[in-house]
């Protein structure tokens, strides 16, 4: 049996609080992985790019972003990452675009553990672009996901931030 490392994914639909929490564990210390579409995102509105013009493009950058940022993160060490590779199976699967072949995923031998957060009042910002109605459905397509990989989901109610924190931390060894 494969050991999985000490890795533990913060999730949810868009908008409940995944890149705070994540900014929250940075600040106690912990090795975290940000999310890559936020940051591709970003980037390519500094230059002016659209990148989410063209979605199947940009998924399959996404996706090959997290994978190269998992590929960095220490196999020794606590690491909380925004999202994780199954994220963009559920995008993939939201999206009506077919899964990549390429992508081969071992169901619970990646995470320790998946944190599923229930989402926030929703709102959009300049990387959110979906409706409340396609978040919801994205957040019921992320749980799915985990669930068919195998993984034990944990849920996360909403409660203040540093209450999040230490429920989550509850569950990290």
């Amino acid at each position: 049996m494969k050991k999985v490392p000490n890795w533990y994914v913060i999730t949810g639909g868009p908008n409940s609080g995944k890149t705070t929490i994540i900014n929250y564990f940075t600040g106690l210390g912990y090795y975290t992985v940000p999310e890559y579409a936020r940051m591709l995102i970003e980037k390519e509105k500094k230059n002016g790019n659209d990148v989410r013009r063209h979605e199947f493009k940009f998924q399959h950058q996404v996706l090959k972003g997290k994978l190269k940022l998992e590929k960095k993160a220490p196999k020794n060490k606590t690491v909380f990452f925004d999202r994780g590779i199954p994220d963009s199976i559920a995008y993939f699967h939201f999206l009506k675009m077919g899964v990549p072949m390429g992508l081969k995923f071992e169901s619970k031998d990646r995470y320790k553990k998946v944190f599923i957060l229930d989402m926030l009042p929703y709102r959009k910002d300049s990387a959110r672009v979906e409706s409340k109605k396609e978040a919801k459905e994205i957040h019921a397509w992320i749980k799915k996901i985990y669930k068919n990989l195998g993984y034990k989901i944990i849920r996360v109610r909403v409660m203040p931030i540093e209450d999040r924190v230490k429920f989550i931390l509850k569950y990290v060894k």
